[in-house]
């Protein structure tokens, strides 16, 4: 693959000739497999601004051929390759950017990426996941204790219910074993003391 710089040469308005060189340019195919973001999985290519492809990474059969064969929306996005812009493939499966290369005032090549987005964002979604993970254990953590402390209070109050409708069916021989260190042991003993004094 060769590239042809030509400068047209001018003095006072005067036109004299050109000045111009062809350079081998096969060494960009390398520089284009070069290119290794988010694990090799980026795509990557260079082209001419007229749409001839100089080198598509990992693909150096593509060299010289049409750019729109990478890119089926060509004809729409083309005449933004002035400036660099970025936007979502027409699958939207990949974020593909576009930067030209400049050389002179009116030539230049364009370095176009295609990353996708799931390599993009896959430490958010990693994150995201972790996040859920713990707070789905919070939450399991959360039940078990609520369903502990839960038994904890109600079970003095069955005892109490269960000693009362044993005292409601006429039978005094009962009496409590409350042994909770607050108000449910004071009411246990005040419910012993009564059933003592009925009997």
């Amino acid at each position: 693959v060769i590239a042809s710089f030509v400068v047209p040469i001018t003095y006072n308005d005067q036109f004299y000739g050109i000045a111009g060189v062809d350079a081998p340019i096969g060494f960009v195919q390398q520089l284009v497999d070069d290119i290794d973001i988010y694990d090799g999985s980026t795509d990557a290519v260079l082209f001419t601004s007229k749409g001839t492809l100089i080198a598509a990474r990992k693909r150096p059969e593509l060299s010289n051929q049409h750019v729109s064969q990478i890119y089926d929306d060509l004809d729409i996005i083309q005449g933004q390759f002035a400036t660099s812009f970025s936007r979502i493939s027409t699958d939207g499966r990949n974020l593909q950017i576009f930067s030209p290369l400049e050389f002179s005032g009116k030539s230049h090549w364009v370095l176009g990426l295609s990353i996708p987005l799931e390599k993009i964002t896959a430490q958010a979604t990693e994150a995201t996941s972790r996040q859920i993970a713990i707070g789905v254990i919070v939450i399991i953590l959360s039940v078990a204790l609520f369903w502990f402390l839960a038994g904890q209070l109600v079970r003095p109050l069955r005892q109490l219910t269960d000693a009362a409708m044993t005292v409601s069916v006429g039978n005094m021989d009962v009496s409590t074993e409350i042994q909770s260190n607050d108000e449910f042991e004071v009411l246990g003993e005040a419910f012993n003391s009564m059933t003592s004094q009925l009997k």
